[in-house]
C-alpha cells in the first residue's frame, strides 16, 4: 500500500513479514530502500497507512490479528497487537482507516461464516461488529454464540470516502457494492449501490482520491468502474452511487511506477489511487 501521507514510501507484506520502502523516487537509480521492520506469527494480509497522522500504521494477518504500528522511520519502529476485541474473525483482507482521524479503523475479514466487519473509533481499544443488515441468517439449529454461521455474504474490501454531507463508507462483498453513513447505530442498513451495473458480482476493491472525489471499484471477472463523488452525495438511504465501466485499453496509467496496476484478465493484485495527479 502507498503511505497516504507520502506517495513515495510503501508498506509491503511478504509472508509473516511487513516491509518498508521509504524512497520509491529511488527506484529509478536502483536504488534498494527496503526495509523489513516488523515479523509476526502468522502471514500479513492487509495493511494500512494513515494520511491524517503520518507514522501511524494497522496491518493485519491470516489468522485474525491486528496490530497497530507507530512508523518513525527507524529499522525496528514499535508495534501493538490491538485484536482482543475483535471476538470473532478469519482471513484479514482489508484495514482502512479514516482519512482525517487515524483512530478510526475497519478490519475486513473474507471469509465465510465469520464476523465478516469491525470497527473502532478508538485506535482499538473497542471494536464493533459492523455486519448489520448484511449478516444474513444462521443455519438452522445453530447455538447463539454461533449465530454469525448463516447465508450471509462474504466481506471484501472497505472505504472511507468523505463527503460535504459527512462520511460515506463503501463496502465490497460478494454479491456487490454496499454503502452506509452510519456505523454507530444499533442496526446499520448497507444500501446496495450501482446494483444496474455492477449488479450482484464480487467487489474485490475500491479505492478513492478526496481531491476530487474520483473512486474506482474492482470485480472479480466482471471489469473495473469509476465515479465521482463531487462531494455532494447524500445520506445513502437509497442507491445512489452512479458508476462507468473503465474500458480495458484506457485501464493501465503509470507515473513512473505505481499507481495503479493489474490485469483485467484476472482479479488484480492491487490497485493504487494516486492522492494527487492520477490520471482519469
Amino acid at each position: 500500500v502507498l503511505d497516504a501521507a507520502d506517495n513515495n514510501r510503501m508498506y509491503l507484506p511478504e509472508g509473516n513479514n511487513l516491509w518498508r520502502n521509504s524512497d520509491l523516487n529511488g527506484l529509478d537509480n536502483n536504488q534498494n530502500n527496503w526495509s523489513m521492520i516488523a515479523t509476526v506469527s502468522n502471514r500479513v494480509t492487509a495493511v494500512d497507512a494513515s494520511k491524517s497522522d503520518p507514522g501511524v500504521v494497522y496491518f493485519g494477518t491470516s489468522s485474525k490479528k491486528i496490530y497497530r504500528m507507530v512508523d518513525d522511520g527507524t529499522s525496528s519502529p514499535s508495534f501493538t497487537e490491538i485484536t482482543n476485541g475483535i471476538t470473532n474473525g478469519g482471513y484479514a483482507s482489508c484495514i482502512t482507516i479514516d482519512p482525517y482521524d487515524s483512530d478510526k479503523v475497519l478490519v475486513i475479514y473474507s471469509n465465510y461464516n465469520v464476523i465478516s466487519g469491525w470497527y473502532t473509533e478508538d485506535g482499538g481499544d473497542t471494536w464493533i461488529n459492523i455486519e448489520g443488515n448484511l449478516k444474513g441468517d444462521p443455519d438452522p439449529g445453530v447455538p447463539p454464540s454461533l449465530d454469525y454461521r448463516g447465508n450471509g455474504p462474504s466481506f471484501r474490501w472497505a472505504r472511507f470516502v468523505p463527503t460535504d454531507n459527512g462520511t460515506v463508507i463503501l463496502l465490497g462483498t460478494s454479491i456487490g457494492l454496499f454503502a452506509t453513513n452510519d456505523l454507530n447505530t444499533a442496526e446499520i442498513n448497507w444500501v446496495q449501490q450501482a446494483s444496474d451495473v455492477i449488479g450482484n458480482v464480487v467487489v474485490e476493491q475500491i479505492d478513492n482520491r478526496i481531491s476530487d472525489g474520483f473512486c474506482v471499484v474492482v470485480t472479480h471477472g466482471a471489469g473495473a468502474y469509476k465515479t465521482y463523488f463531487e462531494n455532494n452525495l447524500d445520506k445513502p438511504y437509497a442507491e445512489q452511487i452512479v458508476v462507468d465501466k473503465i474500458k480495458k485499453e484506457g485501464l493501465f496509467y503509470t507515473k513512473k511506477r505505481h499507481e495503479m496496476w493489474g490485469s483485467m484478465h484476472h482479479i488484480w493484485a492491487s490497485i493504487f489511487v494516486d492522492t494527487e495527479t492520477m490520471g482519469k
